[in-house]
């Protein structure tokens, strides 16, 4: 049993689109194409960015965030240390970088938009 079949239809779905609509999702992919290699769309969280560079406008040249993306990129072939493991929706991989004198646990999630195409999340540890 499913939760749709034990409550019923949604009536409402907040979508990926509309969290990039929103501004609670951040569009990375040309930036995550470059540093981490990743061909599928990319976003960060706001609370990602805030954590990355706080009250400042959000910069895809960033070097924080080119940090976090370089992260992701050797997490992924084992040159620094992560975690990885599978949910039902998602195959989550966590690792942890400096960026100006601070550590900042990074979650990436590989899962599927609401049109089952593969996409890249990434966020603090924290958020889901």
């Amino acid at each position: 049993m499913n939760a749709d079949d034990f409550w019923g239809e949604p009536i409402y779905r907040y979508t990926r689109a509309d969290a990039l609509r929103d501004g609670v999702l951040i569009d990375i992919t040309k930036t995550a194409s470059v540093c981490a290699r990743l061909q599928v769309p990319t976003a960060i969280t706001h609370g990602l960015w805030h954590a990355l560079a706080p009250g400042e406008p959000f910069d895809p040249q960033d070097e924080r965030l080119k940090a976090v993306l370089y992260g992701l990129l050797f997490a992924s072939v084992g040159f620094i240390s992560s975690q990885s493991f599978d949910t039902p929706g998602a195959q989550i991989m966590s690792y942890g970088i400096v960026v100006e004198g601070r550590e900042l646990k990074v979650k990436a999630a590989a899962h599927l938009d609401e049109r089952g195409r593969p996409v890249c999340t990434l966020m603090r540890i924290s958020e889901d």
